[in-house]
Formats: structure tokens, sequence, C-alpha cells
């Protein structure tokens, strides 16, 4: 009995054998159908499979290490730039809140003591501006830099 292409093995007149297969030696089971693959051909290059891998493995561990040096060096910078825009993002805050609750006290202040006298825009337009001059005092103040730089 002769194995068939297509997978089963039946005796006959029309069996056919598998190519390359010899006749002691089946291509295949009786239980699994065969497929007849193309076979690679040879790779013309002179490199054998392994030291091609091996080059194209250390040709991406240096294109790997390039990435991560140039990572680095842009991370560094983010973390510094990004401490510096919070920083200054919290000095911006800072000043802002400054000059806005030295208004406001200012002008209850002032309201209150206009309540309490029965004076009315004097002591609120006087403490408005005492007000705005202490916000913009601590700003100034906040803002220069400390010790000698």
């Amino acid at each position: 009995m002769l194995p068939l292409r297509c997978g089963l093995a039946t005796g006959g007149a029309g069996n056919q054998a598998t190519p390359g297969a010899s006749a002691s030696t089946p291509a295949f089971s009786s239980k699994k159908a065969a497929f007849d693959f193309p076979r690679r051909l040879p790779d013309p290059s002179p490199m054998s499979e392994d030291d091609d891998l091996k080059a194209r493995g250390d040709r991406l561990a240096e294109k790997l290490h390039a990435a991560q040096a140039e990572r680095g060096r842009d991370a560094t910078s983010q973390v510094r730039n990004a401490n510096s825009n919070a920083a200054a993002m919290s000095l911006a805050v800072r000043a802002a809140s400054e000059i806005v609750a030295g208004v406001a006290v200012g002008a209850v202040l002032g309201w209150g003591i206009d309540r309490l006298f029965h004076t009315k825009p004097a002591f609120l337009i006087i403490f408005l501006l005492l007000g705005s001059a202490a916000g913009i005092g601590n700003v100034i103040r906040a803002t220069t830099p400390k010790g000698g730089a």
C-alpha cells in the first residue's frame, strides 16, 4: 500500500506516491493528512542563518542603546523643565492670590468701618487702596530672589 497525495492510504491502481518519499518510509501516517508545501530555497548569502541573526541582534542592540541614551537626556531635561514649570506656576498662583487677598481684606475692612461710623465710601476707598498696596508688596517680596543670587 502506498500513500496518496490526498492523505489517504488505500490500495489500488490509482495510487501516487508523495514526491520525495521512498517506498519504505511513507511521508505521513494514515491518521493525518499530508500537504506538499514548496520547500525553501537556500539563502544565496554566504552568511549562515545564525550569523545573520547575531548581526541583526547587534544592530538592534546598538539602536536600542542609542535610543535609551537619547531618551535619558530628554527625560532629564523634561524633569528639569517640569520642575521649573511647576515652580513658575506655583509662584504665579501665589502672586495672584496675594493680590486678591489684599484687595479683599482691604475692601471688607473699609466696608466694615464705613458701616460702623456711617461714612459711606471714605474708608472703603482708603482700605481698598491700602489692601491693594499690601498685596502688591507681598507679590514683590515673593518674587524677589532670596540671598545674593
